[in-house]
C-alpha cells in the first residue's frame, strides 16, 4: 500500500475546511460601500451628505414647496404699503373729507433745531438756570488744581475733529487751569488727526488768556505727538512718571484702556473727561477709586467752568454759557411740547374711533 496515497483523502477535507472558514471571515468583514462614497471599507465615516447633484441627476425627484408664513397676500401687501410711509408720531381722521393731520418726522427735528440755533443767534439770556455738578467734577478740579509750577502731566488726546464739538467745550476749562498752574502737558493721541486737534485748542486757550490783564501763560511750543500702534503701545508711558494723567476722550474704551495698560505701571492719578454717553461706563471706576474725577457732557464743563473762575476770580465768559444753557433749555422746552402735543392727538383720535 502506497504512503502517500493513503493520506489525500485527509488533506482534501482539511482544505475544504479552510476554503470554507475563508470565506466565512470575509464575508463577515465585507463593509458596505454607501452610494456616492469614495472611500470605502474604513470603520467610523459619517454618513456622506449631498450638497450637490450632477447633471442628469435628481430629475425626478420633486423640489420641496416653499414655506409658508402664515399670511395671506392681503396682509403681506398691507405691511409692505405700511413700511414704506414715512414714519408718523401721531395721526388723526375727522372725517373722509379733511385731510388727515400727523406729526412728520421732518418736522420733529427742524422744530429742535429751530429751538436750538433761535436763542444762540439772537443771544437770548433766559430761561438760563443752572447745570448740575454730578460727582467727580469737585475731585478733578482738587487734583488739577494741586499741580505745581512745572509738574509733568501725561495728557492722551483720544478724539479728533469728528467729536470736537463736544469735547472741546470740556477740554478747554481743563487745560486753561492745568496752563494757570504752570504745568507741563505731554500730549500723546493714537489718532492721526488728535496732535493738530490738541494744538489748535490749546493755541486758543492760550490766546483767550493772554489777552486777560496780568495773565502771563508760556508761550513754548505744544507738545503734541501722535504715536500711531492702537493700544497696544500704550504701555510704554507707563514708564514715565508723572504727576497726573488727564484722559480727553469721545468713548469710555479710551479711558479703560489708559486705566489698565499705564496707571498699574507708574501710579499716577487719572482725571477722566469724556463725553456725556461715556459718563455711565466710567462712573464704577470712579466709585473703585481708579480715577480721580471725571468731568462728562456738558453740565460738566459748565460746572468745572464755575469752580474754576470762582477760584481764580476771574469773571467767567458768561455770553458763551449762557447761550449753551438756554439752548439746552429751549431744545427740552420743545421735547414737552412735541411729547403733549403727541399725547392730546392720540387722546382724541382714540375717543373718535370709539365713537
Amino acid at each position: 500500500m502506497d504512503f502517500e496515497s493513503s493520506f489525500e483523502p485527509e488533506d482534501e477535507e482539511l482544505e475544504d475546511e479552510e476554503q470554507t472558514l475563508d470565506a466565512g471571515i470575509s464575508a463577515a468583514n465585507e463593509v458596505v460601500s454607501a452610494p456616492g462614497r469614495l472611500v470605502s471599507g474604513v470603520q467610523g465615516l459619517l454618513e456622506p451628505i449631498r450638497v450637490a447633484t450632477a447633471p442628469g441627476e435628481g430629475d425626478q425627484e420633486q423640489s420641496p414647496p416653499p414655506p409658508t408664513t402664515g399670511y395671506d397676500p392681503d396682509q403681506l401687501r398691507r405691511v409692505r404699503t405700511l413700511l414704506a410711509e414715512e414714519p408718523l408720531i401721531a395721526g388723526a381722521t375727522r372725517s373722509p373729507s379733511h385731510q388727515q393731520t400727523s406729526l412728520w418726522m421732518p418736522w420733529v427735528f427742524l422744530l429742535i433745531g429751530v429751538a436750538v440755533a433761535v436763542p444762540i443767534l439772537f443771544q437770548w439770556a433766559r430761561p438760563l438756570g443752572q447745570a448740575r455738578q454730578w460727582p467727580g467734577v469737585a475731585e478733578a478740579f482738587s487734583a488739577i488744581n494741586r499741580l505745581q509750577n512745572g509738574d509733568t502731566v501725561q495728557v492722551l488726546w483720544a478724539y479728533d475733529p469728528a467729536t470736537a464739538g463736544e469735547l472741546d467745550l470740556l477740554a478747554a476749562p481743563l487745560v486753561q487751569h492745568m496752563l494757570d498752574k504752570g504745568a507741563r502737558l505731554e500730549i500723546i493721541s493714537l489718532l492721526p488727526n488728535g496732535p493738530a486737534t490738541a494744538r489748535r485748542l490749546v493755541s486758543g486757550v492760550r490766546r483767550i488768556r493772554s489777552q486777560e490783564p496780568g495773565i502771563t501763560l508760556d508761550q513754548s511750543p505744544i507738545d503734541a505727538r501722535f504715536v500711531p500702534g492702537g493700544a497696544m503701545v500704550l504701555p510704554a508711558f507707563g514708564a514715565t512718571p508723572a504727576a497726573l494723567a488727564v484722559v480727553f476722550g469721545a468713548q469710555a474704551e479710551d479711558v479703560q484702556a489708559w486705566l489698565e495698560l499705564v496707571a498699574p505701571r507708574n501710579r499716577t492719578p487719572v482725571v477722566a473727561v469724556t463725553a456725556a454717553g461715556a459718563d455711565p461706563v466710567l462712573r464704577p471706576y470712579l466709585d473703585s477709586g481708579q480715577l480721580k474725577g471725571l468731568v462728562s457732557g456738558f453740565d460738566g464743563a459748565a460746572s468745572y467752568s464755575r469752580l474754576l473762575y470762582a477760584t481764580t476770580g476771574q469773571p467767567p465768559n458768561q455770553l458763551q454759557l449762557a447761550q449753551q444753557l438756554v439752548g439746552q433749555n429751549f431744545a427740552l422746552i420743545a421735547f414737552l411740547a412735541l411729547i403733549v402735543t403727541g399725547n392730546l392727538v392720540a387722546a382724541l383720535t382714540t375717543g373718535r374711533r370709539h365713537e
